[in-house]
């Protein structure tokens, strides 16, 4: 999706990952019904891959667009799938309680789960597809995208028509024998921000859900007929700092704009050159990954950490025995209830980590979980021991994905900002498979 972001509309790949996602978990339990055999088993095994390719789709698709929003949106979208890691602590907690510890209990509780997930799933579908597109403020949104993508295309034609005539002026004169005199720096400005304002393109139609201050739209931020900004529908610090801010932009999304600006300050020419060609025409992985690499890498490292310990360890090499079998489960809900805190923490900027440096740095001191949990696990640390260190990675695994993830759209052009999502996706993904990969260094 990374490749192919522009191609494959947002709403096209989240109703079909979500279709096919709610399909495949639906066939779980029927699947369950029939004898086991190697049959069975291996079509368990492709509807877990099915599960997977749905996953990336849906969540490519979720933040790339949030990734174009203002950065509460994507730390919502975070918080909601902390949120379903706690349910699904509380429901295995409720399972076990009610259920008994045999094979037919654990059968019949593994059932219970694809049951409600499926019926969520198939309930996100239709929330998706019919109810979001019926609200009143997502079609004042669409209207406006609509809106601010005929402009962005009438604008783009007058300054190509400009441009032309520009070109043919300069010809004559060359051949009338006058020396063509170096651009000025207001010139070459006056470029950059006609390459700016052609950003704005049909490309913008592919954002489903809002259009609430939306950053890479100069006229997003606009009723028709050049009303107030739509900054009154914001809170707390960006309505303060979008009320400052012309044509509806959204401050926090101006930091590679800022960048630039004092380059350009300093640099001259160059600097304006290198701003025009980060504002116009269409942005490569490459380009975009260049502008967030501490943060991709960052989010990959993350999860190799995490899933490196989680739930491996917490699960087969840690034990009590007071607690017994309710150990594990009691460990994995403490982890999830503190991965949900931690991405909820970030909400409030004064608490947001937001130098891509200093969050690789944090992130990179991490791998002191591994020596940590190993001597625990091996010298019979209890719980006063193993708790704490759950609870602490579980915290700094949702702080530290949250303030990546709300950080890399800010990082680069307002226009590859869907872009910037989905790379931050990929390299979630990436640090997911490399981390349960190894998970079975333990083993060892």
């Amino acid at each position: 999706m990374v490749r192919c972001h522009a191609v494959v509309r947002p709403r096209l790949r989240i109703m079909s990952g979500l279709l096919g996602y709610t399909l495949a978990i639906s066939a779980v339990p029927l699947l369950d019904l029939l004898p086991a055999s190697n049959a069975t088993l291996a079509a368990i095994m492709l509807l877990v891959a099915a599960c997977g390719v749905c996953d990336a789709l849906v969540q490519g698709g979720l933040f790339g667009e949030t990734a174009q929003l203002p950065p509460r949106f994507t730390q919502a979208l975070l918080t909601g799938t902390a949120v379903s890691g706690v349910a699904i602590s509380l429901l295995r907690v409720v399972t076990k309680a009610m259920l008994p510890g045999t094979e037919a209990g654990l059968r019949a509780s593994a059932n219970i789960y694809f049951s409600i997930t499926a019926l969520l799933c198939g309930g996100a579908t239709l929330l998706y597809a019919q109810v979001l597109p019926r609200l009143p403020s997502v079609q004042r949104y669409r209207r406006q995208a609509l809106e601010a993508a005929l402009r962005g295309d009438e604008a783009a034609k007058a300054m190509s028509a400009a441009e032309d005539g520009d070109h043919s002026g300069s010809a004559g004169g060359s051949d009338g024998g006058s020396a063509s005199a170096p651009e000025s720096p207001r010139k070459q400005q006056q470029a950059g921000a006609r390459m700016q304002a052609r950003a704005p393109s049909r490309s913008s139609l592919d954002v489903e859900l809002s259009y609430e201050d939306h950053p890479s739209n100069g006229w997003a931020g606009k009723q028709r007929g050049g009303g107030a900004p739509l900054r009154q529908l914001g809170g707390g610090e960006e309505s303060a700092a979008q009320a400052v801010l012309p044509g509806g932009q959204h401050a926090a999304s101006n930091r590679w704009q800022g960048a630039a600006t004092a380059g350009t300050a300093d640099g001259g020419a160059a600097a304006t050159a290198t701003t025009a060609g980060t504002c116009g025409g269409q942005q490569t992985a490459y380009s975009v990954f260049k502008l967030i690499w501490r943060l991709a890498v960052a989010n990959a490292f993350i999860f190799v950490i995490t899933l490196s310990i989680f739930p491996g360890v917490l699960a087969e090499d840690v034990h009590s025995v007071k607690l017994g079998s309710w150990y594990p489960v009691a460990m994995l809900a403490a982890f999830n209830v503190a991965d949900c805190a931690g991405k909820i923490a970030p909400g409030l900027p004064v608490l947001r980590l937001r130098s891509p440096r200093a969050i690789l740095c944090t992130v990179a001191a991490r791998v002191l979980f591994i020596p940590a949990f190993y001597l625990a696990a091996t010298l019979g640390g209890g719980p006063a021991v193993i708790g704490p260190l759950t609870v602490l990675l579980g915290l700094s695994n949702g702080y530290l994905t949250s303030c990546s993830m709300i950080e890399a759209p800010l990082r680069v052009p307002p226009a590859a900002a869907d872009l910037a999502g989905n790379t931050m996706v990929l390299f979630l993904i990436l640090g997911l498979c490399l981390g349960a990969a190894a998970s079975f260094l333990w083993l060892l």
